[in-house]
């Protein structure tokens, strides 16, 4: 059986402690994100994203450092397990190149759509929100 996982990774001009509170702060999810998400500090702790449209349990949660969840959209059956979203912030010269890992997902066609949602979904309205809070 074939597995459906990538790993892309991105940068960003602020430290890791601001990208991780963007991505796990409910209000500012919201704000970059236009929908409301919630992330449970805690390791089996709830997250929702999106509206509920994800739904996960945290699997590992290092503030700056490291986030893990599972990931289960609202249109996957039922029967069909959520796949594994890891994220790992490292601090550079130039702020924190963020590191994310997502596999398991039940075909190549989720997994391209999903390749491509992280950064028009989350990545780039992140960066955005970050940016503009600075000014």
């Amino acid at each position: 059986m074939k597995a459906y996982s990538f790993t892309i990774s991105t940068s960003f001009p602020f430290s890791s402690e601001t990208v991780f509170t963007a991505l796990t702060n409910a209000r500012q999810i919201a704000a970059w994100s236009g929908q409301s998400g919630k992330v449970h500090p805690t390791i089996g702790g709830k997250i929702e994203l999106f509206d509920g449209w994800v739904k996960g349990i945290v699997l590992a949660y290092e503030s700056g450092k490291r986030l893990s969840f599972t990931w289960k959209p609202s249109e996957w059956a039922k029967e069909k397990q959520a796949s594994i979203v890891t994220c790992l912030f490292k601090p550079i010269k130039t702020g924190t190149k963020l590191i994310l890992k997502h596999s398991g997902f039940p075909n190549d066609s989720e997994l391209q759509s999903h390749k491509e949602g992280w950064v028009e979904f989350v990545f780039d309205p992140l960066k955005m929100y970050l940016t503009s809070k600075q000014k």
